[in-house]
Formats: structure tokens, C-alpha cells, sequence
């Protein structure tokens, strides 16, 4: 839970306009992260891992742990999506939009821009609480919470609150920014066992 110190101020967002010029630089992110799912209704919560690999401008891999594990793999031209417990791969011509932005990646930097920014503690790290909310109703979430920790390049959580009240949050453990190699197209190639049905969705 985040402990809020310092009354809100209304922002001057120069970080949000960083990330996205650091999220265009030709460089291989590579993130480790937990995923938290809470339902408010029932009190059901879901944690996981995920795995996260983003080339600009629109190549992604997302690796998601048990329970409910996945892969989806964005190659510029399709989206696959393996699902085990399926044992399927649904596989969708990749919008020309679709980047960084529809990935976890883009929930970690989604305050475009804050609405507010509040100096604040969590789990004892100072640093700025960046809060949109969705006064609007145009947006799948009515909230989202960024702490990004003193003196820190990227945010070290991201809680999002859908419409229905059902909250996600991500918490970042690890990222790093490499070169690109010359054969990080091998990043973008799902390899499935042959007896893996593989679904075209139109």
C-alpha cells in the first residue's frame, strides 16, 4: 500500500516525456517483474511473474508465470499467443499502432501525463507517487499510481485500477538496456512442440 507524506501538486511531467524518448533509442529492455491481480469483490488475488523483452519500435516478447502462464510474442508483422493449458497459439496480423505501449512495458510508463505528483514512502524508499485518473471515462482504467523511487531512472511500481474497481500491479525487480545483437530477431520466434495447434484469428 502507498503511504501518502506530501499533499499533490499538480505536475510538470519532463519524466513521463524522458521515458518515451529512452523507450524509441534502438536498445534491447529486458524486465523482470512480479504481477499482482486483486478482485475488491470477492478479495481474490493472483500473483505471478513476468518476463519482458522490448525492441522499438513495435517487437515485444511477454513471458507470464503460473498460474494462467503465457507467452505473446509481437514480431512486427503478427501477434502470437501461447497459452499451455491450451494448447494453442492464436496467431493475429499486429496492428501498425500496436508498440511498446500495449505491452507491460506500457503500464510500467502509462501516466502520460500525471495528473499528480506527491513526494511519498513505500515499503520505506522515498521517492514521487505520479497519479492519473481518468476523470473523462475514455480509459479502460479510472486510476493509475506510479512510484518512481528518489534519484531513479524507471518506477519501481505500477498500480492500475480498471474501471470495474479489479487493480493490477506490477512491481519491477530488474531492468536492464543492452545494444541490439544481430541476431535479436531470434528474440521475436515462438517455438511450440509440433503437436501444438496453432489457430489464425481474422
Amino acid at each position: 500500500m502507498i503511504e501518502l507524506v506530501v499533499a499533490a501538486a499538480i505536475a510538470c511531467d519532463s519524466l513521463t516525456v524522458r521515458w518515451e524518448r529512452l523507450m524509441e533509442e534502438p536498445r534491447v529492455n529486458h524486465i523482470l517483474a512480479t504481477q499482482e491481480l486483486l478482485w475488491p469483490l470477492t478479495g481474490d488475488t493472483t500473483e505471478r511473474g513476468v518476463e519482458l523483452w522490448f525492441v522499438p519500435p513495435n517487437r515485444f516478447r511477454v513471458c507470464y508465470g503460473l498460474p494462467d502462464s503465457q507467452v505473446v510474442v509481437a514480431d512486427g508483422s503478427h501477434v502470437r499467443t501461447y497459452v499451455p493449458e491450451n494448447g494453442q497459439v492464436l496467431v493475429q496480423v499486429q496492428e501498425p499502432g500496436l508498440s511498446w505501449r500495449d505491452s507491460p512495458l506500457g503500464d510500467f510508463l502509462r501516466v502520460d501525463p500525471a495528473t499528480m505528483v506527491a513526494d511519498t514512502m513505500l515499503k520505506g524508499t522515498r521517492g514521487h507517487l505520479r497519479t492519473w485518473i481518468d476523470h473523462a471515462g475514455g480509459s479502460q482504467y479510472a486510476r493509475i499510481d506510479v512510484f518512481v523511487p528518489e534519484g531513479a531512472q524507471w518506477p519501481s511500481q505500477a498500480r492500475l485500477m480498471d474501471i470495474s474497481g479489479n487493480v493490477t500491479t506490477y512491481s519491477l525487480l530488474q531492468w536492464n538496456r543492452t545494444a541490439v545483437p544481430r541476431d535479436v530477431d531470434r528474440l521475436f520466434v515462438l517455438e511450440v512442440s509440433a503437436d501444438v495447434e496453432v489457430v489464425p484469428i481474422d
